[in-house]
C-alpha cells in the first residue's frame, strides 16, 4: 500500500514536470522557464557565437522582416547615459497605441559594441497600454541578475543601444508569441 501511495506521487511529479517545463529540440535538455527560454548549451552556444554573427544589423534585420511583418523603429526618448525614461516614457508609450495602434507586439532591443557597432541582442513580447494599464514592460537594465543577455552586454563590454527599438506588430497576444519565437530563431536573439 505504501508503494503505491510512492508510486502515485513520483507519477504526478512526472506529470507536473511535463506540464510546466519544455524539452530542447536541438540538445534535449529541460527548460524550466517559459516556451521561449533555451537550455543552458543552447544559451552558451549563443554567446560563443556571438562575435561570428554578422547578419544582426537593424537595417539588414529590417530588410528581411519587412516583406513578412508590420514593422517600425521607434525612438525611446531615453536621456543620454541613462536606463530609465526619467519622465519620458509617455513619449514613448503614448505612440506606441495612439499612433502605431499597437496591442500586442514585438520588439527587438540592440546592442553597442566598444567599436560602435549596432546589433541585435534580445527579442521580446510585451502590450501597449491599450492591453496594460501601465504599458510595455520595455527596459534598459543591466543587471546581470536578470537574464543572459545583460550578461553577456557585461561579458562583452558592450551597452544597450537605447536610441529606438524595432517593433513588429501582431494581430492577437498568440500572433505575438509566435512572432517573437520566430524572430529569436531566425536572429539567434536571446529572449527578454
Amino acid at each position: 500500500m505504501e508503494s503505491e501511495n510512492i508510486n502515485s506521487e513520483w507519477n504526478k511529479q512526472i506529470v507536473n514536470h511535463r506540464q510546466y517545463n519544455k524539452i530542447c529540440s536541438k540538445h534535449g535538455s529541460v527548460l524550466v522557464k517559459s516556451p521561449n527560454s533555451k537550455c543552458r548549451r543552447c544559451i552558451e552556444e549563443m554567446k560563443n557565437n556571438y562575435n561570428d554573427l554578422n547578419h544582426n544589423g537593424i537595417v539588414k534585420i529590417i530588410e528581411k522582416l519587412k516583406n513578412k511583418y508590420d514593422v517600425i523603429m521607434v525612438p525611446t526618448y531615453i536621456p543620454e547615459g541613462s536606463v530609465r525614461w526619467n519622465g519620458r516614457r509617455k513619449n514613448f508609450e503614448n505612440p506606441l497605441s495612439e499612433i502605431y495602434n499597437l496591442y500586442y507586439f514585438v520588439y527587438i532591443k540592440f546592442c553597442v559594441n566598444k567599436e560602435g557597432v549596432i546589433r541585435a541582442l534580445v527579442a521580446g513580447k510585451t502590450g501597449s497600454k491599450k492591453v496594460n494599464y501601465s504599458g510595455s514592460d520595455i527596459n534598459f537594465f543591466e543587471s546581470v541578475n536578470h537574464g543572459e543577455a545583460r550578461k553577456l552586454l557585461k561579458e562583452k563590454n558592450m551597452k544597450w543601444y537605447k536610441d529606438e527599438i524595432l517593433v513588429i506588430k501582431a494581430d492577437d497576444e498568440d500572433s505575438a508569441y509566435r512572432i517573437e519565437n520566430e524572430v529569436q530563431e531566425c536572429f539567434n536573439l536571446f529572449g527578454s
